[in-house]
This record gives C-alpha cells, structure tokens and sequence, in this order.
C-alpha cells in the first residue's frame, strides 16, 4: 500500500504538470497576477500564513471566478434572448460543460477521498485552484459570443 506522504507527493506532482500548480504547500498560491486576472485574490494570499488562511483565500477565488461566470452566461442569454433555438443550444451547452467539469473533479479529487488523509490540508486550494483555471477558461469561450463578429464562429476572426 503506497503512503499517504507518496500519495500526496504524487498528487500535487501531477498537479504541477497538468496545471501549473506548485509541489510545495508554501509555494501553493504562488502566482502570478495574469494566471487569474479576473480573479485572484492577492490582497488574501499576500497575507495568508497558514494552511487554514490560503484555504480561504482558494474559496474566495472560486467564489469570485463562479461570480463572474454567472455573470458573462447571463449576458449571453440576453444577447441571444429572442433566438430560441441558440439560446436552448447555449443552454445545454452550459449544462454539459458544468458536468464536464465536475466528473474532471471527480476523477482528480474522488469523491469520499477529499479530506486531509488523502491529500492533505492543502486539497481546498488545489481543489480551487484547478475549478478556477476551468471556470476562467469557460469564461473566454463565453465571452467569444459576445464578441462575435461573423457568420462562421464566435471563434473565427474576419481577416
């Protein structure tokens, strides 16, 4: 049976590969301001000295980055308002991409194992860290709609 200290060095090891996040628990919310321009909380992590503090300063992120996504989503609703067919689209849309999201959770962080013996006290700010990079992401292929220029895509540019 593998450690917990193995468990959790592997985990965050993983994390910093596929996300960027750091291996060292004091190097967790290092971060540079453009890694989460809309969202991250410095004032928070600049003063956070403990586990418990940077644990906060994760969930204030999260609240902020699933603030401005509901934010941008309803913003596109009212822009396509009056075409039904888009907005029921755009709307099954937003449901399939939350359950994307939540099974990625699932599989990086199983539910029934989120507590300290499995990752340890650092999980909330990874836990947080990896919901923010995927809600800041969704938020920029929502604000594509908004910022549509043509009949192909959202996400094609005129020349």
């Amino acid at each position: 049976m593998v450690s917990r200290i193995v468990r959790i060095s592997l985990v965050l090891c993983v994390a910093r590969i596929a996300f960027g996040v750091p291996c060292h628990a004091s190097d967790a919310c290092e971060s540079k301001s453009e890694d989460h321009p809309q969202t991250l909380h410095r004032p928070c992590w600049d003063k956070a000295s403990s586990q418990n503090e940077m644990n906060v300063c994760a969930k204030q992120d999260w609240q902020s980055a699933d603030g401005q996504l509901n934010r941008v989503y309803h913003q596109v609703l009212a822009k396509f308002a009056k075409d039904s067919k888009r907005l029921g689209a755009i709307q099954r849309s937003e449901r399939a991409w939350r359950a994307f999201r939540d099974a990625e959770l699932d599989a990086m962080y199983p539910p029934g194992t989120r507590d300290n013996e499995h990752f340890g006290s650092i999980f909330p700010v990874c836990w947080g860290r990896v919901n923010v990079r995927y809600i800041e992401q969704r938020i920029k292929e929502l604000q594509a709609y908004l910022a549509e220029e043509n009949s192909c895509s959202p996400w094609i540019r005129e020349p």
